[in-house]
């Protein structure tokens, strides 16, 4: 395991992406077009660099992904049609019907320009497209065989007709797989009319390969649209939901899929910020179906590559509800299983709509960033994860094994589970909004376990660890109460006093930095403090910072610094006494003391739980 030294800092000031310690990231990249690009960012040395040190990592119930290759051989010859002239002429197993669009009258309707291919073949099909189509492209499968298709430079895109890609199999269930490969740059924008309400719309499997890009315009619905599983192996694609009105009370999405969404690298990058109010669009959701094809379905997997997702609404969400969503409500043996598992990869998701609550007269309405229906599980990755609502959320368990996460959420809680959080590893930012919201949020501190890891959390209130297995000490400071700071209601809702500034937690003997957060300078939360470390020792004294200066180098990472310091200066100290549910004392004093025994209520659990199918399995 990669070793780190014993201070960092975690910050939400500027959100670039640069590695520290020999660890390379990619940095996403928009031009003036609106186009976006991932460019692997140079190497960043930092000595001394510090983490949380050795944790353990519980095993996982959740199968691994299997890494993803290019595009394979078909084994048969590869029929190419140039959508600007289509012929069928010399082309073994492939038919071609051309329908000529024209506009409406009075008398008559419109008639959708398109192009409909057959694909023939009894083994694996192979086409390539190239060329430009005003309309819609429209791909059979008459055998469900698996289709190898590559787009080189095409572009499916009209004003006077519906735009649209279909990629078509007869039997959904049977599990064939449109695997499509981009060379250069490839665009299919929906003209926002009712046929376009998907724009790539596949009737199976999906699988994105190549070294090329995609962008895919939705003005109607739905940007793209899976029937089964998703995958992105490599190459760009770029989602966007630009509709200027609502068509039939339909919400936007930038992805939307049935069975599982698996990313193993490339770039995804989604823009869904439409404003149409209470029909505010998502960034990806994946619905999950309760039925015998799609039992332990409905997942979300990320091992490796970059997300980038802007939205009013949800940004990423394994979305099936047992409450909501169920058909065969009496049986569960069909059930899928709603998790997110993050393995690897840079992960970048911001939402902006204002939550609604279930009294609101439009109903509820929940901006919420990372979600499963039921576990979230981290297990590496580097997370920036901005929010309304809450920025990480689960039903069941959240688990954080490793990787870097900075969970801000403006408006409710960082990290909110309605059962149980366990963190045994990695380096966790919870910044949460005034009280009753937090930045550590499981109901009852029974219910949060810590195993190592460094977590740096701010918010209205906070659980502490007291779940069966907890180890180590930690410091829990409600600033509310401390005679340095000014007193807010609730004790701990007057976090605004810390925007922009850096609070740094320091050893009592050299002052050295253990744990540090720069606060965003638009942050409005409570001021109510939980630090979680390995070296903190509980009953000996630390010395909180509030407006820290650390010397040394400092090192930006994703939207995390990691600050290797010898020492801390700064203004407005205060001595805190490291233990379980500790409190501070006046400023400039001793703590109040440690805190008692931790609970004896069970701990977190991994995400994930046993029945039905796993998905794929994680690496």
């Amino acid at each position: 395991m990669r070793s780190y030294s014993k201070a960092l800092i975690l910050n939400l000031a500027a959100f670039s992406l640069i590695a520290c310690d020999d660890i390379k990231e990619a940095e996403t990249e928009i031009d003036a077009g609106g186009s976006e690009s991932a460019d692997a960012s140079e190497k960043y040395e930092c000595n001394d660099v510090i983490s949380g040190g050795e944790s353990s990592k519980p095993e996982s119930d959740a199968a691994v992904v299997d890494d993803a290759g290019d595009n394979s051989e078909s084994g048969a010859a590869c029929s190419e049609i140039d959508l600007s002239n289509p012929k069928a002429d010399g082309l073994e197993n492939v038919e071609i019907e051309i329908e000529e669009g024209s506009a409406a009258t009075e008398t008559e309707d419109a008639v959708n320009a398109s192009i409909a291919i057959t694909l023939k073949s009894e083994q694996k099909a192979c086409l390539k497209l190239t060329g430009a189509f005003d309309g819609e492209v429209k791909i059979k499968n008459k055998n469900d065989v698996d289709v190898d298709l590559t787009l080189d430079g095409v572009k499916i895109e009209s004003n006077a007709f519906d735009a649209k890609l279909s990629l078509k199999t007869s039997n959904e269930e049977k599990g064939n797989t449109y695997t499509v490969s981009l060379k250069g740059e490839n665009r299919i924008a929906g003209a926002g009319t009712k046929n376009s309400k998907k724009v790539l719309d596949c009737g199976c499997n999906l699988k994105i390969v190549g070294d090329g890009s995609l962008d895919v315009v939705s003005r109607y619905k739905t940007g793209i649209s899976v029937d089964d599983v998703f995958t992105i192996a490599s190459g760009t694609v770029n989602v966007a939901v630009e509709r200027a009105q609502l068509y039939d009370d339909e919400k936007g999405f930038g992805v939307k899929v049935t069975h599982g969404f698996v990313m193993d690298g490339g770039q995804l990058n989604i823009t869904a910020r439409d404003g149409i109010y209470g029909y505010e669009s998502r960034g990806l959701k994946v619905d999950g179906e309760d039925s015998a094809y799609g039992k332990g379905k409905g997942y979300i997997v990320v091992n490796d590559g970059v997300i980038k997702i802007e939205s009013d609404a949800k940004a990423f969400s394994a979305g099936w509800d047992i409450e909501d969503d169920c058909e065969t409500c009496d049986a569960t043996d069909d059930d899928p299983f709603p998790d997110v598992t993050i393995n690897g990869g840079v992960i970048d998701i911001h939402t902006y709509g204002t939550p609604r609550e279930d009294d609101h007269a439009d109903g509820s309405f929940s901006p919420e960033g990372l979600e499963g229906k039921r576990n979230v599980t981290i297990n590496g990755g580097e997370l920036s994860i901005v929010t309304t609502d809450d920025a990480i959320n689960a039903k069941n368990a959240i688990t954080i094994n490793g990787g870097r996460v900075v969970a801000y959420a403006s408006a409710n809680d960082a990290i909110d589970s309605n059962g149980t959080i366990l963190i045994a590893g990695g380096i966790v930012g919870a910044l949460g909004a005034s009280e009753p919201e937090g930045g550590i949020d499981c109901d009852e501190n029974s219910r949060l376990t810590y195993k190592g890891g460094v977590v740096f959390a701010i918010g209205g209130s906070q659980n502490t660890p007291e779940g069966d297995g907890t180890v180590g000490s930690f410091v829990y400071s409600s600033l509310g109460q401390a005679q340095n700071f000014k007193a807010g209601p609730g004790g701990g809702s007057n976090g605004a006093q810390f925007a922009g500034k850096t609070l740094a937690l320091t050893s009592g003997s050299n002052n050295e930095a253990i744990a540090a957060l720069k606060v965003p300078s638009d942050y409005k939360g409570g001021a109510t403090i939980m630090v979680l470390a390995p070296s903190i020792a509980k009953g000996e004294s630390y010395n909180l910072y509030t407006d820290a200066e650390l010397a040394d180098c400092a090192s930006l990472f994703s939207d995390v610094i990691l600050e290797s310091s010898s020492s801390v200066a700064g203004s407005a100290v205060q001595s805190v006494t490291a233990g379980v549910g500790g409190m501070s004392g006046p400023g400039g004093g001793p703590g109040g003391g440690p805190g008692g025994d931790p609970g004896e209520g069970p701990g977190g659990e991994p995400g994930g739980g046993p029945g039905g199918e796993q998905p794929p399995a994680q690496k």
